[in-house]
């Protein structure tokens, strides 16, 4: 005859909590950490993006500065002159290239217009005042359209 052991609880299963996690808790933690993961991920991407377009806009508006500094000097024949003309990359007042701004090009036009109606395009022996127009490309993008007059007296 076998007795039993004194004072020795019988054996029994574990309880469920003490074994550790069921496959289903394991599968939807995962889960909830890859959601979390991706939309991390994907608020990086949209503010790097943001910051990239933020800089691209920065520097066209350097671009504009620039060649307004460059057409400044020039005279009404020399303006005519530059008519059609685009620049890949842009240039500064001096001529010279813009640094950083490989990716870019600059496209200007030169209008000879009506002195009293700025849109009226005339002959360039009837007027003293060109609308001149650049527009700032980046990766073969339009960034920036930007007018203005210049008027000799």
């Amino acid at each position: 005859m076998i007795l039993p052991a004194i004072g020795r609880k019988p054996a029994c299963r574990r309880s469920r909590r003490k074994r550790g996690y069921s496959m289903l808790e394991v599968m939807i933690a995962v889960i909830v950490i890859s959601l979390v993961g991706t939309s991390a991920v994907m608020a990086l991407r949209m503010s790097l993006r943001t910051l990239n377009g933020s800089r691209t806009s920065a520097m066209a508006g350097t671009v504009i500065r620039e060649i307004r500094e460059y057409t400044l000097p020039l005279n009404l024949e020399e303006l005519d002159a530059l008519n059609g003309a685009s620049w890949s990359p842009p240039i500064m007042g001096d001529g010279q290239a813009l640094p950083g701004a490989a990716n870019m090009s600059l496209n200007l036009s030169v209008t000879p217009v009506d002195e009293e109606d700025l849109i009226t395009q005339v002959d360039p022996d009837e007027s003293n005042t060109r609308r001149l127009r650049a527009v700032v490309f980046a990766y073969q993008r339009m960034i920036l359209d930007v007018q203005w007059v210049v008027s000799e007296t």
